[in-house]
C-alpha cells in the first residue's frame, strides 16, 4: 500500500494527525472487543468485517462522530 495517498489526503483535510491516531486507535479498541466466532467450523476466528460493518452503522459510533466533530468545529473556529 505504499502508493496510498489517502493518509496525506486525509490528514491534509483533517488538518493535523490527532483524529487520525483517535481513529486509529478506536479501530484497535474495537477490534479487542470482538470476540471468535461461536461457529464450531469457523475455528474461534473473528468475525471482522461483519462486526465492523455493525459498528459503523451503530449509534455508538454516531454517537463519537458528533462530539469529535463538534470538537473539530471549535478548533476550527478559535484558529481564525
Amino acid at each position: 500500500m505504499k502508493q496510498d495517498v489517502s493518509e496525506s489526503l486525509n490528514t491534509d483535510l483533517l488538518g493535523d494527525y490527532s483524529m487520525i491516531r483517535q481513529a486509529d486507535s478506536l479501530g484497535r479498541a474495537y477490534y479487542q472487543k470482538i470476540k471468535p466466532s461461536p461457529i464450531l467450523d469457523l475455528q474461534q476466528k473473528k468475525l471482522v468485517i461483519d462486526q465492523a460493518l455493525e459498528f459503523y452503522t451503530s449509534k455508538s459510533l454516531d454517537s463519537i462522530a458528533r462530539v469529535q466533530f463538534s470538537t473539530f468545529q471549535k478548533n476550527m473556529k478559535n484558529a481564525y
